[in-house]
């Protein structure tokens, strides 16, 4: 592939953009975590980052895209879409390559890469990414649940599920920050702006679990309107506990079972006919197993350390 083909997008590419993301979409039922919607706010908003983004032109049109995104102050996640790329195509190695190789700020440690379902889990894919230098640190599992069919009876456990309320939204930074310590913590302003109540989650079906007067765990869900970059397209009208927080010291005490078995009559009681949650370990996948879901996709998560010391 020749690099003279490569340029910066623009404002006017994003028709075109969209249109390529949305080739990708139909072929693989996935968006990925590179949505147009995500880039698209790329193009539009100030980083803060150089510009890490590229297209490639081959007879006037568009054929592929890549970009980095800050993904928190130490990692950035690396971004690709490429128009009916099979794995091994020309596209795939020369653009992550470029993206790769980028001479990154130093208090940046890590790159990160989600392979979508399919292509992302088939062997040139893997062997590309190893190549890279990337290793896979975790699979994620997209799990689906009817809702109208009764929930189990749950283990007696010490956790009180409470409604998500405005008021306590400030007090569940601290717990996210103790859960996700291998990342740089957030401030309360990064807090309001990365799960905007209304946007990002819906207050009528999250809920707060309390083990005494402690926090123990919370889940932020809603009711998907459009196609989530994590959920295939078929998925608009379910709902989405798209996160899911345990404190430390909570684990095996029922919580995570309580608080999900509370979003589930949630949706129920709205009419909401079909749930997904997304587990990132093989307890997360018992326990929702054991309350109806089914699992539905992989994505597999690689990382690349870029600099500075080990991240996870």
């Amino acid at each position: 592939m020749d690099p003279a083909n490569w340029r910066s997008p623009t404002e006017a590419d994003l028709p075109e953009i969209e249109s390529v993301m949305r080739a990708w979409d139909r072929e693989y039922r996935s968006l990925d975590w590179s949505s147009f919607d995500k880039f698209r706010d790329y193009l539009t908003f100030d980083s803060g980052l150089p510009d890490v983004s590229r297209v490639v032109v081959e007879d006037g049109s568009i054929v592929a895209l890549g970009w980095l995104q800050l993904g928190s102050t130490s990692t950035l996640d690396l971004q690709s879409n490429f128009a009916f790329d099979l794995p091994g195509s020309a596209y795939a190695e020369p653009l992550l390559r470029w993206l790769d190789e980028f001479r990154w700020a130093p208090s940046f440690r890590c790159l990160d890469r989600i392979l979508e379902p399919g292509v992302g889990l088939a062997p040139e894919h893997t062997a590309m990414y190893r190549s890279l230098g990337y290793s896979p640190y975790c699979t994620f599992v997209e799990m689906h649940r009817d809702i109208a069919p009764p929930l189990p009876e749950l283990a007696p456990t010490e956790a009180r599920i409470v409604p998500w309320t405005l008021g306590m939204h400030e007090l569940l930074l601290p717990l996210y920050n103790g859960v996700f310590r291998s990342n740089d913590p957030i401030n309360d302003e990064q807090w309001d702006r990365t799960e905007i109540p209304g946007q990002d989650f819906d207050g009528a079906f999250s809920h707060v679990a309390y083990r005494g007067e402690a926090i123990a765990g919370f889940v932020l869900a809603l009711l998907e309107k459009e196609t989530d970059e994590w959920i295939d397209p078929v998925i608009a009208g379910y709902g989405h506990a798209r996160l899911v927080v345990i404190g430390d010291g909570h684990e095996g005490h029922g919580v995570e079972a309580a608080l999900i078995s509370a979003c589930v009559r949630s949706f129920r009681a709205s009419g909401i006919e079909r749930m997904c949650v997304q587990a990132d370990d093989e307890e997360d996948v018992a326990i929702y197993g054991s309350l109806g879901f089914a699992a539905r996709r992989e994505f597999v998560a690689w990382r690349k350390e870029v600099g500075g010391a080990s991240w996870r």
